[in-house]
């Protein structure tokens, strides 16, 4: 029961810190004049996304693995030979991990049919 317990929480602890570490990293924007509100809220869209894409992994567990996956796999695409490996690993590699966590922590609670 204990070991259920984690691998419930497991991959919604990842995806807050997830959340965490792109909003912090959108904190950058905050350098900018507080008037200039373009910015600001552009720097935190991938926030909002995230956010978003969370909540819905948090009720529906395969949909939100679908789509940390498919965040993983966008910005691994947009931004190849353009960033450093290591932030390769770290960005899109905790959205993939997360992701897989959610969908593999669904194929676990499945229940055999009876037959």
């Amino acid at each position: 029961m204990k070991n259920n317990k984690n691998f419930y929480w497991t991959p919604r602890f990842l995806g807050a810190l997830y959340l965490l570490f792109v909003t912090l990293i959108s904190l950058k924007v905050l350098d900018a004049p507080i008037l200039a509100n373009a910015p600001l809220m552009a720097g935190f869209l991938p926030s909002f996304i995230l956010l978003f894409v969370l909540l819905v992994a948090w009720r529906w567990e395969v949909a939100g693995g679908i789509f940390y996956v498919v965040i993983a796999a966008i910005y691994m695409i947009s931004s190849w030979g353009n960033v450093n490996p290591v932030v390769h690993l770290l960005v899109s590699g905790l959205a993939l991990v997360c992701g897989m966590l959610f969908i593999a922590k669904n194929l676990h609670t499945i229940k055999p049919s009876h037959r």
